[in-house]
């Protein structure tokens, strides 16, 4: 594209007489420069990618294969430093009064909430409606959806910092991202009721583990695959997973690159913890859709 641009420049300053003719000739039609063109070719393909790696086909007989077949980094989306620790969150404010929400307090983890594997929209599934429905769960759809009327979203940036150990932290023990916004904290100190759903991608090396620590229900999927289950309505709870001891059972293998797609809800007041800590060298975002 750029050679060709580059004759085509070198063809119109011989036709107008001039050496530089033909950059004028190309600004003065409106055309933009070749360099241009390519960084935005690379962006916009970045973010289809981004948006294709947020999926997963629950149809496939394998669906972990999706986190496989990521495109590498190409350099488009900017300085690795830069797209490294810092995680986009969308987060979606709900009602009070909406049913799955203050609804049922049982103060406990419920495991087996949802399957194992990411649904067709990449999305989490419940297993058992009725068992949902006793642990105050009527509209699961809802959650991680942009539902007008039903909730408001808004995009968070979450940033891990890095430790002297070469862990990588980010921990709130008042996560409450959008206090006065949506529907507003509805007579309460703090916005309590609402969903965070966050996509990223990174590269196993072998030896990483994962920690997510908070309330209520939390479900982590790796490459598709139910990596921590704290489902239900509870106090602060901590889930780990060390991909070294999952990798045949997510589908890992060194070298790999593969997502992480986090699903939290804060349905209950007074309280709002919210940790992560991890050795994976690398997280990056991927657009939520």
């Amino acid at each position: 594209m750029v050679r060709t641009l580059a004759v085509m420049g070198f063809a119109a300053a011989l036709l107008g007489g001039c050496a530089d003719g033909g950059g004028s000739e190309a600004e003065s039609a409106g055309m933009e420069p070749a360099g241009e063109q390519a960084r935005d070719a690379g962006r916009d393909g970045g973010r289809d990618a981004g948006r294709d790696a947020g999926r997963r086909d629950a149809s496939t007989t394998k669906p972990r294969d999706a986190g496989a077949t990521l495109p590498p980094d190409d350099g488009s989306s900017g300085d690795e430093d830069e797209r490294c620790g810092v995680m986009r969150a969308r987060v979606r404010d709900f009602k009070q009064e909406h049913d799955d929400f203050e609804s049922v307090v049982n103060g406990r983890v419920v495991k087996g909430l949802v399957s194992s594997t990411l649904g067709p929209s990449g999305k989490p599934v419940l297993t058992d409606p009725s068992v949902a429905a006793r642990e105050g769960i009527q509209h699961f759809e809802e959650w991680y959806a942009d539902v007008t009327g039903v909730n408001e979203g808004f995009d968070v940036d979450i940033a891990l910092e890095e430790q002297t150990d070469g862990k990588h932290v980010y921990d709130s023990d008042a996560f409450f991202p959008i206090d006065g916004r949506g529907f507003g904290n509805q007579y309460y100190s703090h916005n309590y009721h609402f969903t965070t759903e966050i996509r990223t991608q990174f590269v196993y090396k072998g030896g990483e583990q994962f920690t997510f620590a908070g309330d209520d229900d939390v479900w982590v999927f790796i490459n598709g695959e139910l990596a921590i289950d704290v489902g239900g309505v509870h106090g602060r709870e901590t889930g780990t997973v060390d991909l070294d001891q999952k990798r045949d059972e997510l589908g890992l293998t060194v070298g790999g690159q593969y997502t992480m797609d986090i699903f939290h809800a804060e349905r209950h007041v007074t309280g709002s913890n919210f940790r992560i800590e991890t050795t994976i060298e690398c997280i990056e975002p991927v657009i939520v859709l």
